[in-house]
């Protein structure tokens, strides 16, 4: 593929140079000569298979680019920066390993713009789509949200990359009213009205003294406050929530014989009305039903709240749990706040984004997060691994964690831990020691702090020693014009050290020159003993 540099090229490059004049940047070397994937973008990825036929051509055609608008104001610095770079830039991009180390580079810059890109769509993902879907309505939600930061294309991309379902409609979440996903009293806002009533002429009754013989009736075990207020029929009969039917039924024929001694009055009206909605909703009928509308009475007390929250059409996460703490406060269970508050979004017109429950005991995928049992591998989802093994300790941890649990190793670093590894190797193989030590030296701060990294920082170091002396004795010889000494000196260079390059030549052409000299010596010295 020849390199282009048309109309529609060129005005793809000027956006891309807008954009660092803004942000006060350089772009990469492929994105400064149009070697990218992506012209409009500073940090683009480079195209493959880029020849050195192109690379030539590129340069030539954008140095006179450059020149041709730094007259401009507005490009004038950066057009100049790029110029006073070309040589250096040049040298790199036609130097193999240089190029692929600047490849490393790019790759990483790239990655890190494309992760701070999508932050806020991620981090919305990651708490909206634990179970590997998100509904249409959700979708929507979401690019009205992010309208500002991310097309709906960018978006959808993002969410197709993810390997994210959009559907209709969750399939494990129930929806419709709250009321019909958990039963409840028939008429249960009436009848909780009417139970509170009664509730509150009993407790009036004890507030005012009169009562004072019903706390004989309190039952320490199960109430540890007796002069709390009765708000439930479990109060009214000194009893836990949690209390059993066995418990229930004893404490009701209790509560029973004693306001069957007492006088007609309004007080025994409402403990005999009491008594009967506890054998009705306790004893003989569904207790849960009961339960649940305590649970939702409580929760209507947050309406106020929710409905302010939903005012912007979404219902974010901070917001969303905050609210089920505050469910929690008020003794709500968290599936029920959760569910409760979802729905009242959703008849607000918004979307909740609801964060996954806590303590749930499940790993969540980091690629399309959805929630999994932790004794599996890899996600049911998407089929990503769900755990990595610590390149440190061998430890296996949960993917989602940034750091081993076991020895502290940065997991953000490896790809750079391996990448200085690696560049040091080759680095090392090719007698380049100075650069490869000090891509070990980068790799072990970056936590590679290993028995095996620290043995070879201590032979490049000795290995450095050895080299800096024969060049110095080689240096000293020439100084002295001791010429066979030196000659000496880099034969024992070529011999330890065959790759190592000494100010840009190679110790075969070191050799080859000094041999140069010493002939013109010798001829030299031949001719003088045949004049005398």
């Amino acid at each position: 593929m020849s390199f282009t540099f048309d109309d529609e090229t060129e005005k793809a490059y000027l956006r891309m140079l807008t954009q660092c004049v803004r942000a006060n940047i350089t772009p990469n070397y492929f994105a400064r000569y149009a070697l990218t994937e992506d012209i409009s973008d500073p940090h683009a990825l480079f195209r493959d298979g880029v020849t050195d036929e192109e690379i030539e051509t590129a340069i030539k055609k954008l140095t006179a680019f450059w020149n041709k608008k730094k007259t401009n104001p507005r490009f004038e610095r950066l057009l100049q920066q790029l110029l006073d770079g070309n040589s250096n830039a040049r040298a790199i991009l036609l130097d193999p390993e240089a190029q692929n180390r600047h490849k490393e580079k790019v790759r990483k810059e790239h990655e890190r713009k494309i992760k701070e890109r999508f932050k806020n769509l991620d981090e919305t993902l990651k708490l909206l789509t634990w179970n590997g879907q998100i509904t249409k309505k959700e979708f929507e939600a979401i690019c009205k949200q992010l309208l500002n930061e991310l097309s709906q294309d960018a978006i959808a991309e993002r969410i197709n990359e993810r390997k994210i379902q959009i559907v209709e409609s969750r399939g494990e979440e129930q929806e419709g009213d709250i009321e019909k996903i958990y039963p409840m009293l028939e008429a249960h806002v009436l009848k909780m009205n009417d139970i509170r009533k009664n509730l509150k002429v009993i407790d009036d009754l004890r507030e005012s003294g009169d009562g004072k013989d019903l706390d004989k009736h309190q039952r320490p075990d199960d109430c540890s406050t007796p002069n709390e207020p009765i708000r439930t029929l479990y109060d009214f009969l000194s009893v836990t929530k949690n209390a059993s039917p066995s418990e229930i039924q004893s404490a009701y024929l209790e509560k029973e014989k004693y306001w069957r001694q007492k006088r007609i009055d309004v007080t025994k009206t409402a403990a005999q009305d009491l008594l009967g909605k506890v054998h009705s909703y306790l004893l003989g009928g569904d207790r849960q039903k009961y339960d649940n509308s305590l649970l939702f009475e409580a929760m209507s007390k947050l309406d106020d709240q929710i409905e302010v929250a939903c005012t912007e059409g979404i219902l974010i996460a901070d917001t969303f749990q905050k609210l089920v703490e505050m469910a929690a406060t008020r003794g709500v269970e968290e599936k029920f706040a959760r569910d409760y508050i979802r729905l009242k979004a959703k008849g607000y017109g918004a979307i909740a984004i609801t964060p996954p429950p806590q303590n749930s005991g499940t790993v969540q995928c980091t690629r399309c997060y959805m929630l999994n049992d932790p004794s599996s591998e890899h996600c049911r989802g998407c089929g990503e691994p769900l755990y990595v093994t610590c390149p440190r300790c061998k430890r296996k941890v949960n993917a989602s964690h940034s750091a081993c649990t076991g020895c502290g190793c940065n997991f953000e670093n490896i790809a750079e831990i391996r990448f200085l590894l690696e560049e040091a190797r080759v680095l090392w193989e090719n007698g380049n020691l100075d650069d490869a030590l000090d891509d070990l030296r980068r790799a072990r701060k970056l936590g590679e702090d290993t028995e095996k990294v620290k043995e070879d920082i201590a032979r490049l170091e000795e290995e450095i020693r050895q080299r800096d002396e024969i060049i110095q004795r080689y240096e000293e010889g020439l100084y002295a014009r001791r010429l066979y000494h030196a000659r000496a000196e880099l034969r024992k260079l070529r011999l330890a050290f065959p790759r190592f390059k000494f100010r840009d030549a190679t110790v075969d052409e070191l050799i080859f020159n000094l041999d140069q000299k010493i002939v013109n010596v010798e001829n030299n010295l031949q001719k003088a003993s045949v004049l005398e």
